[in-house]
């Protein structure tokens, strides 16, 4: 089985997969966040170039590596949205500037004692895994004027034998459903914040 990078993914999930070996994971977005998407959003002519600051967090401590991955993912949500263009790092005083923080706020001692049960009955009893996130941002735009909102998400993941935690959702990788969480709250903040203004 693929060796999960930790830093990219939810923790919980890493160590319920990496003790009960080769199992099936299936991880599956809440879909709290379904009703809004890239057809709402109205895209301006011009997409406002924005300088952008991510951090990754795991219970409050941050992780650079996965800082640099979750700015990537970000950057390309914000670019179909079509309302953003990342830039490079600006100092122009003109420049907008948009500072995402995602928190995965994970209970490792929960999620350990689930992939040793799971794992020592190779499977047959299976084990559902919860990965919530607290994503912050904040926005500076061309007049300086802030914007801060927090948006909560998670990822149910299955682990072995384990009917799915929701109905209706198409369950993908791990890697995948994160893709899916950033793109729900850039969705969401660009939605809200253009309902702001």
């Amino acid at each position: 089985m693929k060796k999960i990078k930790l830093f990219s993914i939810a923790i919980s999930v890493a160590v319920v997969t990496q003790l009960t070996g080769c199992l099936s994971v299936k991880s599956y977005v809440d879909p709290a966040y379904k009703t809004i998407g890239y057809s709402n959003i109205e895209r301006p002519n011009q997409p406002i170039p924005v300088t952008v600051v991510t951090e990754f967090q795991r219970n409050g401590v941050v992780i650079p590596k996965a800082g640099k991955e979750l700015q990537s993912i970000v950057d390309r949500s914000l670019r179909a949205t079509g309302v953003f263009s990342p830039a490079a790092q600006s100092n122009a005083a003109n420049q907008a500037k948009l500072h995402v923080t995602a928190n995965n706020v994970a209970d490792l001692g929960e999620a350990a004692g689930k992939g040793a049960l799971t794992g020592l009955t190779f499977g047959a009893v299976g084990n559902a895994v919860t990965d919530k996130y607290e994503f912050k941002f904040k926005y500076i735009d061309t007049q300086g004027k802030e914007t801060s909102q927090r948006y909560p998400h998670m990822i149910l993941s299955t682990v072995g034998n384990k009917k799915a935690p929701v109905e209706n959702v198409q369950p993908m990788t791990i890697n995948e459903a994160f893709n899916k969480v950033v793109d729900d709250v850039v969705i969401r903040f660009t939605y809200d914040l253009q309902k702001q203004q």
